[in-house]
């Protein structure tokens, strides 16, 4: 997991990305459904999966719907397609991501 500071702690911080690590001889997407059950404790922006050949994107919905596919790139393609990755996954994109969702799951202040 990465988080918005340097406290790096579920207890201290909000984590924005978490990251699910297989082995090569894995299909790519065989961390999926440990990615979600990480996802839903600890409520991340966005969780990525990879099995070193291939990385997958995920935006985390809180559990209530489907998560969305952001992105998919293979090892080749990731100098040629760093910044869309960049873009999604940087600290201040992550954090403004999670923001949204929370203010999203809060609803309007009440009247």
């Amino acid at each position: 997991m990465y988080f918005a500071t340097e406290r790096r702690s579920l207890a201290d911080e909000v984590p924005l990305v978490l990251v699910e690590v297989k082995d090569s001889s894995q299909l790519p997407d065989a961390g999926t459904g440990q990615a979600k059950s990480y996802a839903y404790w600890v409520k991340p922006a966005y969780y990525v999966i990879t099995n070193g050949d291939v990385l997958i994107v995920y935006n985390y919905q809180g559990g209530a719907v489907p998560d969305v596919k952001v992105l998919e790139m293979k090892r080749p393609e990731l100098q040629q397609r760093f910044d869309e990755l960049y873009n999604i996954l940087n600290p201040q994109a992550a954090a403004e991501a999670r923001h949204q969702k929370e203010a999203k799951l809060a609803g309007p202040p009440p009247p």
